[in-house]
């Protein structure tokens, strides 16, 4: 069930990953958990280059170039969004085999 036919020309959805069913599901939680932990990092150390020092919530110069460069982030990830939907339908097929392996290893141990 975790192959479609190509060029079927669905856009690319949350419903699209929902379509894998828990394999689906898990994969886009791994992507997004993999994407996060790589993405704040880099904006921080991003930041950091971009202005010279570490942000500073006590200085309110700080807190509104925080808005600004948070402003530019989020549209920026808002960018990536289909490659994560696409990494995670990817990535189904894997998490699904995986779940397979531990479902038979379950069956075999209750026998």
């Amino acid at each position: 069930y975790l192959t479609r036919p190509r060029g079927t020309g669905e856009p690319l959805s949350m419903e699209t990953v929902k379509s894998y069913g828990l394999a689906g599901t898990l994969s886009y939680i791994l992507i997004e958990l993999g994407f996060w932990a790589i993405a704040f990092p880099l904006a921080l150390s991003w930041y950091k280059v971009a202005e010279g020092s570490w942000l500073d919530l006590s200085n309110a110069a700080d807190k509104a170039k925080l808005l600004g460069a948070g402003t530019v982030f989020i549209n920026g990830v808002r960018l990536l969004v289909p490659l994560r939907l696409g990494a995670a339908i990817a990535l189904a097929p894997t998490v699904d085999r995986v779940l397979k392996g531990v479902r038979g290893e379950e069956e075999e141990e209750e026998a």
